[in-house]
């Protein structure tokens, strides 16, 4: 109950660093927002000794709508960290149409297929922390029909067809993602719409594959050691490929059977 002048309030993480702070202010409510979706605790830098530096609680920042955990139970309703579901399926149940599903860290093996034809997020806690494959080996890990799906944070691992395959007209954003052990990273079959940004494409068949009249563009990616290659392109559909890195793919780095493909600035090794 003691009134507060010029104080600072600083979100640290668990390895110590600083991931958001509010400007110096007064009696009120300060609003961070953090740069990434770590575990935080909150430091209190007052206007006197009985403030200083203080520790007030341990906090999670509430980055998603619906939250899915290794150790959570779909008897919970998912709304906050602590009251996790337990799987991706259960998720996509629960939120609402251009929600966000959280992902903690933890590996996650689809036992079904798994498919959106609704506006959703998917955002892992971290890219190296958040694993899903899918346990069969029978399908894509994910499927999008006429739905838009953004993904990012996630490593994708260990299917026969493909991480996420976009099957109709919808449209999939992967953004900071990994796509590891599958026939195809990413795959447009008709004619929706697939970005990759920042995404990783490592040991698969192919990297990402564009069919029919389907627009397919990646931007700052990078193929390693894909069996066929990195990018190839079917039909009439767009292939746009931008400051991408191919090292040590197979029979090409980027294949087009025939027209509507445009490469830009990209390096091969």
């Amino acid at each position: 109950n003691k009134s507060v002048t010029n104080a600072k309030i600083e979100l640290i993480d668990n390895s110590n660093t600083n991931c958001g702070y509010s400007n110096t202010k007064n009696d009120g409510v300060a609003t961070i927002t953090p740069t990434d979706y770590s575990a935080f605790h909150v430091v209190f830098n007052g206007n006197d000794s009985y403030y200083s530096s203080k520790t007030l609680e341990n906090i999670n920042y509430q980055f998603a709508d619906i939250y899915v955990s290794t150790s959570g139970s779909d008897s919970n309703n998912g709304l906050t960290q602590d009251t996790a579901v337990a799987t991706l399926s259960k998720a996509i149940e629960l939120v609402s149409t251009g929600g966000t599903i959280g992902l903690l860290n933890g590996t996650y093996t689809l036992t079904a297929m798994i498919t959106f034809d609704k506006a959703c997020t998917i955002k892992g806690q971290s890219e190296s922390g958040v694993i899903i494959n899918e346990g069969n080996n029978e399908y894509a890990t994910i499927y999008n029909g006429t739905g838009t799906l953004t993904v990012s944070n996630c490593t994708f691992t260990t299917s026969s067809d493909g991480g996420i395959v976009n099957y109709s007209t919808g449209t999939v954003s992967a953004t900071n993602c990994t796509f590891t052990s599958h026939e195809y990273g990413l795959s447009n079959v008709k004619n929706g719409t697939v970005t990759a940004t920042n995404c990783t494409f490592i040991s698969n068949s192919g990297g990402i594959v564009n069919h029919s009249t389907g627009t397919v563009s990646a931007t700052n990616c990078t193929f390693i050691s894909n069996d066929e290659g990195g990018v190839e392109s079917y039909g009439v559909g767009t292939l746009t490929v931008t400051n991408c890195t191919f090292t040590s793919n197979g029979s090409y780095d980027v294949a087009v059977i025939d027209s509507g493909t445009t490469i830009l600035h990209c390096n091969t090794y």
